[in-house]
């Protein structure tokens, strides 16, 4: 994974290439860095990440003081884990770690 800064004056998201594997041609993506965020302490979020029925998601440290109900839908929080947004992170790291 290749990664360059983006262009905008926004600094809260970061500009993500991929190199596709069938050729050389590039792929692009932005991502506002604020959707890696705890939506309860802003903190940013660590796995294991938790998201109720309706995929909201809390941290780990986060999950137990909602008591297990979730802030936004009061559905059950805390049983699921929410292994994309897990995978993000990973991939953000691991792409980081290269650069």
């Amino acid at each position: 994974m290749h990664c360059g800064s983006s262009n905008t004056d926004d600094s809260s998201s970061i500009h993500l290439q991929k190199r596709q594997r069938t050729d050389d041609k590039i792929r692009s993506a932005t991502l506002d860095l604020e959707v890696l965020d705890c939506p309860i302490c802003t903190e940013p979020l660590i796995a294991p990440i938790f998201q109720c029925d309706n995929g909201h998601t809390v941290c780990s440290i986060c999950c137990p003081k909602l008591r297990n109900k979730c802030p936004f839908c009061a559905l059950p929080i805390g049983d699921k884990r929410c292994r994309a947004m897990e995978k993000v992170f990973e991939s953000i790291s691991l792409s980081h770690a290269l650069c």
